[in-house]
């Protein structure tokens, strides 16, 4: 068994030659890798790209050899979802929230069928952990809302952020996912409409979509820029295009290297910078609105990072439920309050990069 799946995940490979994000041949070797999660078989050499600083695998697996790194029964984007039951509970105290919460998403998000109240909805627009827990910590994946509007996420797993957007109030959410079991809890448990493949033999028509997410998916995708030529035309003009990926310049990734959590060998085929993210919305003819990074999982990353640097056992680093010591905590804590502050000085150091951009 382990001599045939060594096999299947070492054969196949494919010369990549070039920046996957911004086309340049020029590079840097970066560090050697491997897969930390699931210690499939295979080592990876992964290249830094001297123009837009993406890193990326070269030789990296195929297509036919890639499917072996995501293990259907274990891969969290694909565990079950719970349908959101949204505004249920009864006492006082949750009332008074809603009423805050709705206010907000309806003040800001334009989520007017919501109701709520704009006085409490203003108060905590002022207190950012707030703020992030009435948005459901979406960042730049909650969409304003359109009357009618079509949403679709692309990289949906299990559906579970296409359930909360249907609850919020959009008219019709749809998925796409490369994994049959995601795609069937998503349509099984949550009834969400989900297609199994890539966006473009899914075959949408043209325009059909006011908004698309993209959450840690196109870090996944051995030709981003064709995706996001794809996205652009399944997406209705003035449309709004969401993406979050793992940012390699964070201050956490600079500092840990090969050890950094998010870096994650063979799965990330090409590993952003805020360049990169950048140049390659611009190559496949989307108009950039904003993209800026921010620090927030921080802590965990950090955390378990730093676990795989210290030589922690496979179970610490890939639990993530481990109960850390009061020592690795503080050290976490303290990295992640340091790349706080980067990122509120204006540094793009954050763990995470999130850009908005418009068909």
């Amino acid at each position: 068994m382990v001599d045939a799946l060594a096999a299947e995940t070492s054969a196949g490979l494919e010369q990549v030659g070039a920046c996957p994000a911004c086309g340049s041949a020029r590079r840097t070797f970066a560090h050697t890798s491997h897969d930390w999660i699931y210690q499939l078989p295979g080592t990876f050499a992964l290249q830094r790209c001297d123009d837009c600083r993406c890193v990326y695998p070269d030789p990296r697996p195929s297509p036919a050899g890639l499917g072996a790194y995501y293990p259907e029964g274990e891969y969290y984007a694909y565990s079950t979802a719970a349908r959101h039951e949204l505004f249920a509970r009864r006492e006082l105290p949750a009332r008074a929230w809603y009423a805050a919460t709705r206010g907000l998403l309806r003040a800001r998000y334009g989520y007017a069928e919501l109701g709520g109240s704009a006085l409490l909805g203003n108060l905590i627009r002022v207190a950012p952990p707030l703020q992030r827990r009435a948005t459901f910590s979406l960042g730049v994946l909650l969409h304003p809302w359109r009357p009618g509007g079509a949403l679709l996420d692309v990289g949906c797993g299990a559906g579970g952020y296409l359930d909360l957007m249907r609850a919020l109030g959009w008219a019709h959410v749809a998925g796409v996912d490369i994994s049959a079991r995601g795609v069937e809890t998503a349509r099984d448990a949550l009834g969400i409409e989900a297609h199994q493949g890539d966006l473009a033999q899914v075959g949408f028509d043209d325009e059909t979509f006011d908004a698309v997410s993209l959450s840690h998916t196109l870090e996944h995708i051995a030709d981003p820029v064709a995706l996001l030529r794809e996205v652009r035309r399944v997406t209705r003009p003035g449309g709004r295009i969401a993406i979050l990926v793992p940012n390699v310049r964070s201050m956490l990734s600079r500092l840990l290297g090969s050890y950094w959590l998010c870096l994650d060998p063979p799965r990330h085929l090409v590993n952003f910078s805020p360049a990169g993210l950048r140049i390659a919305i611009e190559r496949s003819g989307l108009e950039l609105e904003s993209l800026r990074t921010w620090s927030q999982g921080a802590t965990g990353v950090a955390a378990f990072s730093v676990a795989r640097w210290r030589g922690d056992p496979h179970g610490v680093y890939t639990n993530s439920d481990h109960p850390f010591g009061p020592r690795r905590r503080a050290v976490a804590s303290t990295l992640a309050g340091v790349e706080s502050a980067l990122c509120a000085l204006g540094v793009p150091a954050g763990e995470q990069i999130g850009a908005v951009a418009r068909r």
